[in-house]
């Protein structure tokens, strides 16, 4: 028998694709307007928040199987951002579903990664080159013919977007509710709570 919980006994393990089943329970994912970047993509100097676009679809053309996307950022079971545009190469005759979303499966690895950030793994592709297991949310369909782009539909949530039946952040979680994250006091070590201000769950992790 295996028993399971997260958060779990203290000082137990925090798997990133549990936390993410946990956040993603409440929306199916939404992309932050280009315009409003947020306080942690603002706050990373490794960041250029300057060029978000909301994954905008910047270049297709019916003469070319090529399509570029914006870089952008996602709240999708988690946070994820890219800040250089995405090239994508696209199957002929076909109709296809760009995703935004990211690969819990990366490992941080000394020998590869110059620090643990460089792991992180945002992705932006076909929906056909993605594990279903992993977040994403969808942000462009796309259909072709044999030389080139034939119609595209743009399927972005932008901007947040919490199931129906959630009225309040508060109810829909049972879980702390803060203004700011200077308000979040002393909590237990693997407490979720929601800071009303980012719009976002965060986990206690003793630091």
């Amino acid at each position: 028998m295996t028993d399971r919980v997260q958060p779990g006994a203290i000082d137990s393990v925090v798997r990133n694709d549990e936390l993410s089943q946990i956040f993603g329970q409440f929306s199916d994912g939404w992309i932050v307007p280009g315009s409003q970047p947020t306080a942690a993509a603002e706050r990373r100097s490794e960041i250029d928040e300057t060029a978000l676009g909301g994954f905008d679809l910047t270049s297709s053309s019916a003469s070319s199987l090529d399509i570029t996307l914006d870089p952008g950022e996602a709240f999708v079971g988690g946070w994820c951002v890219r800040d250089q545009a995405t090239s994508l190469t696209l199957p002929t005759n076909a109709d296809v579903t760009v995703v935004v979303g990211w690969t819990p499966d990366v490992i941080y690895d000394p020998e590869i990664h110059s620090n643990r950030d460089q792991a992180d793994a945002t992705i932006v592709d076909l929906a056909q080159n993605v594990s279903d297991q992993y977040p994403v949310t969808p942000v462009w369909d796309v259909t072709t013919d044999g030389s080139g782009v034939t119609a595209t539909t743009d399927r972005r949530q932008v901007g947040p977007a919490l199931d129906a039946d959630v009225v309040a952040a508060g109810e829909g979680l049972e879980s702390p509710v803060y203004q700011t994250l200077s308000d979040v006091g002393d909590v237990s070590e693997g407490t979720i709570v929601y800071v009303a201000d980012e719009q976002q769950l965060f986990v206690e992790d003793g630091t």
